[in-house]
């Protein structure tokens, strides 16, 4: 039988012809349309699709992912990707053009995505609200910006108001109080706004693409029948009529019925299912039926989620509460989803109840094979009938759900006496679990806390879960099954309470934040940064907000990335097998099957490299063994992408276990399995200082690793030139020389013959430099060995199981105090030298009154130029004081660093040398070990080793502060200013008055320190020293930290929220401040090289993975420009532009230099053949050193020639390990964060309420950039810190290989409030213009959210009467917020003898 025509247009042009077993992302795939997960969840590959119905002659729009988009189903339709919209050829859509310019892009991999989903909006509605603007991108994941540069672009188009149209918990954000604290004062000075609103072009809906008419035609026209495509493999039915679809379903009754495909296409595409026949009734009419009857509203078994969404919102906006609490439970659920659609069922000429039987699919009630459901009714409720829904999730959004469930009651007529009762839970079984027996016994029972407590033990009793269930957390999951219980319990007790005041009590007031959820749909922030000097020229760029060199064109798709390429003639495809065992001998590997298949070149083992298998310590195919689940066993060329997959699927590896197997940091050390020799540094004598202090707290905690989640995945294509041995290498890398020097010893080739080129990078975070070179070296020997181009893209989950990621850390820690007497003053700091010492012999040895009344005596300028340390805060009945200082820490370090050294001896290193963060402690000695495991290896990420080191840190002040009783921060801190613009002081407390603030810079202005806190009593002060003698001005620090404290209001906010907590028992609120000290410079210039012995009186530099051992010696950087004689210049630089701005910065450090506009300065991607020998971009240094180099060349340009090398030697950097002393870095990045969470004590769910940061930057180049660094690290430290959980499974195996499983931070998971602050410049350096790298700093100020989670839970803790500590680990999960808000229901738990560990790998990550 022939085919039909399968038709439909993209962008305007018709499309009739296609392989239909390829996915609308494989046919489409214009450059904007990009792969990002493969799954549905990332967003990346966002098209939107329109399609005309002909009886009710509207067109619908809706966004959809093209990647589960089957080709078939696009029949009909017309398909308008990012190309479509808008170029810059023709001209910017206004969605295009702000979200550019309002600095929503960086790395640009997520944008095109971004903006079909906003574009698709705005089609339907365009004036939308903000509810409907957060929806729409909740189904959009960014990794790079923090998402608030989207949100403000986006709102450009929302309906103009003063108001944020949100009423959370009753209160509008116009309110002078909101949610119980102090707002952001409306007086605070802020900077001139990134962006003017003024200059976007207008949205004008009139000028949009025009639905084809020929389609309109058809519909109208052609005669409804089946539609029926052939293809090699696969048959797609398209049933027209319910007739046609009951037929096709009775004669082919095991083809899968798919309308979103949302179900079918992961199968086929993670699970190598495979249908013959798949059967599509998308224009069943029958199956989009809506009518409302008396007995409820019926809907169609085809309808889409975003159908049922406005269906069901329209009706219960205009029936009575009373009818519709079933659909308002529905609408709940369906809003924290993503816009999947529906899977669809049928049924014939029978109805079903959707009962227990049914969801449990007992074969009498569930659908027979050739069985279709046409529609599902859903009943109005009645009179004194309640219904709820509720689900935990990871994140608020686009997560599959923990536990969810339904719950039903209805009550006789006014007697609140329960009639019938339904409760049915998901997740906790193979399919949806019905509570029955449980809600037959409550029948007849009147609705109260006996009630309650006896439906609480029927329900765990009847719904049991073994603790060998799948998915682990059973603990957790069994809490959930009565913490939801009890809020149905709640909900329907305040419904009584409305429906007969006078019969029914109100809930205690403590109670009632119990039902109100935790979603920020809102957002709002403020920025303070730097404004230029108003001497500077207008056309110097230098210190303004420019937009991304490349926003323009992420927003349109026209940014190429390394898969963008368009396919090289001859080309071949690269994938890899990989062990799927930990530890193991490899006992045979057959590829007879393999090598018999169509389309197969060649399998590529360890024997073809032969002694190039071996680069540095790291080994790239595996010989006899196998190290981790992941570990690269061989390489399969074909020619296609599709082929080469099911060839590596075909490909027979017999393996032998081995002994021992090691997965987590506590078996390694048990093991002594170690990756190099302890690292260790030391000051003071840590030894002597333990005895003689009376007071010692340990710990310990884990922080668990982190996936980078690149948008992009690893990416490359190698195609050899053919003459001479030259070979282009085309990759996404953030260091092109050394892969440039693996490729070449590879393939035994002079250096000069390998060229790399960069044109830009989809993300990277550290995760693209040792493991892209050695992938990149196996592509090249492929496309060497065969005279062809190889290509070679990882899929999602192949990346997150090859590459590693961040390290699982343990960090363990003792820690000592002193005490002193009651009330005595121990010391005086002076705060000018001038000080005559009346202070000192005033107060020395008085008692806290005493001191008090001698204060008084005093002039105010002597009370302004004394701070008095009074140590007296009560410590137990002992009747001693203490003041938190630490004088001895003594700390353990170990990552689990995988399978190979990579980058781990590094990040231990790394770890050692920031641990003290912003804390000066005189004895200290901190060790360090990487731990060799049978895991991937781990890598550098943003950060690399500081955010592990310095929560462990963070840690250990926070249990000093519990200990003595005190706050970690300081609630009334020292001031001081030398001008009268100042930041108002807090009062004085002991009752005394606060010293007037002058100008006079003969005095330091002061407040009287009475109760220094523990972070700030332990902080650097002034000219100091670091624990390895690297001297540095802690002042930013402390000024940082002052500023913070006073722009977020701390006092009157800690003062809210401790009310709060003492007004609500299931709800609590907490608050963190955290300081940061982060080093900034980690170069040599030896970097990634080793010395080999001399051969024939040669000595041989080779590369070896990029790492600083010994750290000696420079980081280096260089650049070319070209001026040509029209006045244009051509710039290259050594750096790789991967979301940072560098590009752009680079061009505004050559507008500037040269006195010529940017727009006359042209920048090309990176390549080893214009600028070699550059080091890696990473370390928050890419800006400087290149930066530097540029300007240095310019200057030479200027002088000498039109065309020349500018080259910058870098910063001096040593550190020696045997003397734990040196200058590894070059300066220091400040900064401080705070931030006040909100958390459900009930389901262990997190609201980030407010964030505030305040950095010290020097002087920025591009405030804009400098911004979204420092946001969209602090979100992705945030994921770290709170969502991201890498699980595993006990023999090794990657289970969160993607964003289904794995989670990052998502639109409705960044904070409702945040208010950035750059101080001013302070001090001249030898940096860039005197600016200071920020890409990895913020990171580590996500971890203000970690311990404001912490302090919230102490107060859930405290308020039960639970004194004892709990143990912190990261992330703080909602599994481990509700488990440690221990409570009644908690102790119901009885767990199976047999399986004591209920969570899945307790240490986060590290298994």
């Amino acid at each position: 039988m022939d085919s039909p025509q399968l038709l439909f247009y993209v962008n305007g042009q018709k499309e009739e012809s296609c392989d239909l077993t390829t996915s609308g992302l494989n046919y489409i795939r214009l450059t904007g349309t990009k792969y990002g997960c493969g799954g549905g969840d990332c967003g990346a590959c966002t098209v939107m699709i329109s399609r005309y119905n002909p009886s009710t002659k509207t067109i619908r729009h809706h966004p959809v992912n093209a990647c589960l988009t089957p080709i078939c189903s696009l029949y009909g339709t017309a398909v308008t990707t990012v190309e479509g919209i808008g170029s810059t050829r023709t001209r910017l859509h206004p969605i295009q053009e702000r979200i550019a310019k309002c600095h929503g892009t960086q790395c640009g991999f997520c944008t095109p995505g971004m903006v079909m989903s906003m574009y698709t909006l705005l089609r339907n509605h365009p004036e939308p609200t903000l509810d409907q603007l957060t929806d729409a991108l909740g189904g959009n994941l960014c990794r790079c910006t923090g998402y608030r540069p989207i949100i403000d672009a986006c709102k450009t188009f929302c309906k103009a108001s003063g108001c944020c149209q949100s009423k959370e918990n009753g209160v509008c954000c116009l309110d002078e109080v909101k949610n119980g604290m102090a707002e952001f004062q409306e007086g605070d000075e802020t900077s001139p706004e990134l962006f003017s609103e003024e200059e976007f072009l207008p949205l004008d809906p009139t000028q949009e693409l025009i639905f084809p008419p020929e389609l309109m035609r058809i519909a109208e026209k052609q005669p409804p029948k089946t539609r029926v495509f052939y293809g090699d493999r696969l048959t797609w039915i398209s049933p027209v009529t319910l007739k046609e679809l009951v037929e096709a379903k009775f004669k082919y009754s095991q083809a899968p019925i798919v309308m979103g495909y949302t179900s079918v296409g992961p199968e086929i595409k993670f699970k190598g299912v495979f249908h013959p026949i798949i059967i599509s009734p998308d224009r069943t009419e029958e199956l989009g039926v809506v009518s409302q009857a008396w007995d409820g509203l019926t809907l169609g078994a085809g309808l889409s989620l975003d159908q049922v969404k406005d269906i069901l919102a329209d009706v219960v906006q205009k029936l009575p509460e009373e009818k519709t609490q079933t659909y308002r439970a529905l609408l709940k659920h369906l809003r924290t989803l993503a816009g999947s659609q529906i899977r669809n069922m049928a049924d014939g000429e029978r109805r079903i109840p959707l009962s227990e039987q049914f969801l449990r699919k007992c074969p009498e009630a569930d659908l027979k094979p050739q069985e279709v459901l046409v529609s599902v009714n859903i009943p109005w409720s009645r009179k004194w009938e309640f219904v709820s829904a509720f689900r935990q999730a990871q994140r608020h959004q686009n997560a599959l759900a923990i536990v969810n469930c339904g719950m039903r009651v209805l009550f006789r007529e006014g007697g609140g006496v329960i009639e019938e009762l339904s409760i049915l839970y998901g997740g906790v079984g193979s399919t949806t679990v019905s509570a029955k027996n449980s809600c037959q016994r409550l029948i007849g029972r009147p609705w109260n806390e006996e009630m309650l407590d006896t439906a609480c033990r029927l329900v765990l009793d009847e719904v049991t879960l073994a603790g060998s269930a799948p998915g682990g957390k059973v603990e957790f999951k069994r809490t959930l099954i009565i913490s939801f219980l009890f809020k149905f319990y709640l909900e329907v007790s305040q419904s009584l309470k409305r429906e007969d005041p006078g019969h029914y009590p109100s809930l205690a007031g403590n109670y009632e934040s119990a039902l109100e959820d935790l979603d920020s749909k809102h957002h709002w922030r403020t920025l303070t940064h730097q404004n230029v000097d108003p001497m500077q020229l207008p056309q110097d760029p230098i210190g303004r907000p420019i937009m991304h060199l490349s926003g323009i064109k992420h927003a349109t798709g026209e940014a190429i990335y390394c898969d963008d390429m368009p396919a090289v003639d001859r080309e071949l495809f690269l994938t890899f097998v990989t062990s799927s065992r930990a530890h193991a001998k490899i006992v045979s590997i057959d590829l007879s099957e393999a090598l018999s298949l169509p389309g197969v070149v060649d399998i590529i083992t360890a024997d073809h490299l032969m002694e190039a298998n071996t680069f540095g310590t790291e080994t790239f195919l595996a010989t006899d063994e196998v190290h981790c689940v992941g570990h690269l066993i061989c390489a399969v060329i074909a020619d296609s992408e599709t082929r080469a997959k099911q060839v590596a699927k075909q490909v027979k590896v017999v393996y032998r276990d081995l002994e021992p197997l090691i997965l987590t940091i506590e078996e390694a050390i048990q093991h002594k399995s170690f990756l190099e020799s302890e690292r260790k540094l030391e000051c003071g004598n840590v030894d002597e200082a333990f005895k003689i202090v009376d007071q010692i707290i340990e710990g310990e905690i884990h922080i668990g690793g982190q996936e980078h989640f690149y948008m992009e995945t690893q990416s490359m294509l190698v195609v050899p030139k053919g003459e001479d041995g030259e070979i282009d290498v085309y990759v996404s890398t953030q260091f092109p020389r050394y892969v440039q020097d693996i490729v070449a010893a590879t393939l035994k080739l002079s250096v000069n013959k390998v060229m790399c080129h960069v044109r830009r990078v989809g993300g990277a975070f550290g995760g693209k430099t040792g493991k892209t070179s050695i992938l990149a070296a196996i592509t090249a020997f492929a496309a060497s060995k065969h005279g062809r181009a190889v290509r070679c893209i990882l899929e999602r989950g192949e990346d997150m199981l090859i590459t590693g990621g961040r390290h699982p850390y343990l960090g363990k820690y003792k820690v000592s105090r002193r005490t002193v007497r009651e009330g005595f003053v121990l010391q005086l700091e002076h705060s000018s030298r001038q000080m005559d010492g009346r202070c000192s012999a005033a107060l020395t040895g008085r008692t806290t009154n005493t001191s008090t009344r001698v204060l008084r005596d005093m002039t105010s300028v002597e009370r302004m130029v004394c701070c008095v340390s009074m140590e007296q805060v009560p410590l137990g009945e002992a009747g001693f004081m203490n003041d938190g200082r630490i004088l001895v820490l003594d700390v353990e370090h170990y990552c689990n660093g995988g399978c190979s050294l990579d980058e781990s001896l590094w990040v231990i290193e790394m770890g050692l040398l920031k641990m003290d963060n912003a804390y000066k402690f005189p004895n200290l000695r901190c060790r360090g070990w990487a731990c060799r495991t049978n895991l991937p290896s781990n890598t550098a990420l943003r950060g690399f080793g500081f955010p592990q080191a310095g929560l462990v840190t963070e840690a250990c002040i926070t249990e000093v502060a519990i200990k003595c009783g005190l706050s970690p921060e300081q609630l009334w801190t020292s001031r001081s200013s030398t001008s009268d613009n100042h930041t108002p002081l807090p009062p004085a407390p002991g009752g005394l008055e606060s010293p007037s603030p002058r100008s006079s810079s003969a005095f330091s202005l002061l407040t009287l320190t009475l109760r220094p806190e523990v972070r700030s009593i332990n902080m650097y002060k002034q000219i100091d020293n670091t624990h390895y003698k690297q001297e540095f001005n802690a002042a930013p620090l402390s000024e940082c930290w002052r500023e913070c404290m006073a722009k977020c209001s701390y006092s009157e906010r800690k003062t809210a929220v401790g009310k709060f907590n003492t007004e609500n028992s299931w709800k609590k609120r907490g608050m963190a401040v955290i300081p940061l000290k982060f080093p900034v410079g980690i170069g040599s210039v030896a970097m990634g090289q080793v010395r080999t012995p001399e051969v024939q009186g040669v000595s041989k530099t080779l590369p070896t993975a990029p790492q600083l051992h010994p750290m000696t010696g420079r980081e280096t950087a260089a650049a070319l420009v070209h001026i040509y004689l029209d006045g244009s210049a051509l710039v290259s630089h050594g750096g790789i532009e991967m979301g940072q701005g560098v590009h752009t910065k680079m061009i505004q450090v050559v507008s500037r230099e040269l006195r010529m506009p940017m727009s006359s300065v042209h920048l090309r991607g990176t390549s080893t053949e214009t600028v070699p020998n550059a080091n890696a971009s990473g370390g928050s240094v890419v800006a400087d050193l290149n930066g530097l180099a540029v300007k240095a060349q310019t200057a030479f340009d200027q002088s000498i020639s039109l065309s020349a090398i500018g080259y910058f030697r870098g910063y001096e950097s040593d550190i020696n390990w045997e003397k734990g002393e040196g200058h590894p870095f070059e300066y220091f990045v400040f900064g401080a964060a705070c931030s006040e969470v909100e958390i459900d004590c009930l389901t262990g769910s997190h609201k980030n309420i407010r964030t505030d940061i305040v950095m010290d930057v020097g002087n920025s180049i591009n405030p804009a950039l400098d911004i979204g660094q420092v946001e969209g690290a602090f979100i992705q430290g945030m994921g770290l810190y709170t969502i991201e959980e890498l699980s595993y499974s006990p023999q090794g195996v990657l289970y969160s290989r993607g964003p289904n499983q794995y989670k990052i931070p998502a639109i409705r998971d960044i904070p409702t409030e945040m208010h950035i602050s750059f101080l001013p410049p302070s001090e001249r350096s030898n940096t860039l213009y005197s600016s200071k790298g920020l890409g990895e700093s913020g990171v580590f100020l996500g971890c203000s959210l970690f311990f404001a989670i912490h302090d919230a839970v102490r107060a859930a803790r405290q308020e039960r009467g639970i004194s004892g500590p709990w143990k912190l680990t990261s992330p703080l999960t909602p599994e481990k917020i509700r488990m440690a808000c221990e409570d009644k229901f908690t102790k119901m738990m009885s767990l199976d003898p047999l399986f004591p560990g209920t969570y899945l790998f307790e240490s986060n990550g590290d298994l």
